[in-house]
């Protein structure tokens, strides 16, 4: 819906992912939601219908979104995206709000390469406090994990589409699109490059508990495109700790086989031991 400029997206009822635990398994990306918490990447789902019609299908071949998240959603807690109309502008505000328009996310979209900052951009100039670490202690800035060739496999997302849990389904999820195929959700795209190049990250710390206070995806040369093979790599931009958890701000990407690079993600994961992994 568009009102002075403004789009809002549908209200939706983001959902638990507890279905998932299993299938993610334990180490530094364990979902949050042994505590009820909606993913980051449930919400992402929401988002692409709205820049869609901010920028059109330009936001799938060359586009971002950087949010940083203020709260924490519960199970079928309402939201809605928000952004401005760009009015010939690369970067516009974006926000996931409740009903009452209290943020659960905010932050910044665009097309291209914007001259402004992204919000992940700006809140990292800010700098990660330093505390002494213990789940990352042999972790440090610049660390490069090995890169992983993997085909994205494309099963979950159908089942997540059969059963009606993708919010903001668009047809290029499971049928035909520009770029030659079905496309990944953000929700595909996030798991994917959070997950397949920080195995060795994953199995070399205790058992732990992440929340995502922050995700930038960017698409450099379109969407992935499911059951395709990609070369995913990682590499860690900094560390920290505060006095109740660790934070680690992690970049991670696939390149195709011609070896292009096409989407990225940055992410602040903030660690917390995991009761029941102790």
């Amino acid at each position: 819906m568009i009102h002075t400029g403004v789009v809002r997206g549908d209200v939706v009822e983001p959902r638990n992912e507890s279905s998932m635990l299993d299938a993610q398994g334990a180490g530094v990306f364990v979902p949050q939601i042994r505590v009820g918490f909606v993913s980051a990447r449930v919400h992402l789902e929401a988002v692409p219908p709205v820049l869609v019609d901010v920028f059109g299908d330009r936001w799938f071949s060359q586009g971002s979104v950087s949010l940083w998240f203020e709260s924490p959603t519960v199970d079928g807690e309402p939201t809605q995206v928000v952004a401005h109309r760009s009015g010939g502008r690369d970067q516009v505000e974006v926000r996931i709000e409740r009903p009452d328009g209290s943020p659960v996310a905010i932050g910044t979209a665009a097309v291209g390469e914007p001259d402004e900052v992204s919000e992940l951009e700006r809140r990292f100039l800010v700098g990660t406090p330093d505390r002494p670490r213990r789940i990352l202690a042999g972790v440090e800035p610049g660390d490069r994990l090995d890169a992983v060739t993997a085909v994205l496999d494309g099963t979950e997302q159908r089942r997540r589409l059969a059963d009606a849990e993708v919010l903001g389904p668009l047809p290029w999820y499971d049928g035909d699109s520009p770029w030659g195929g079905p496309i990944a959700t953000p929700h595909t795209e996030v798991s994917a490059l959070a997950h397949i190049p920080t195995t060795g990250l994953r199995n070399s710390v205790e058992p732990t508990i992440v929340y995502y206070r922050a995700v930038e995806l960017r698409h450099r040369n379109g969407p992935l495109l499911l059951d395709r093979a990609y070369r995913f790599g990682a590499q860690v931009i900094d560390v920290g700790a505060t006095d109740d958890a660790e934070m680690l701000w992690l970049r991670s990407w696939a390149d195709d086989t011609d070896g292009r690079r096409i989407a990225e993600v940055t992410l602040l994961a903030r660690l917390v031991p995991d009761p029941a992994g102790a």
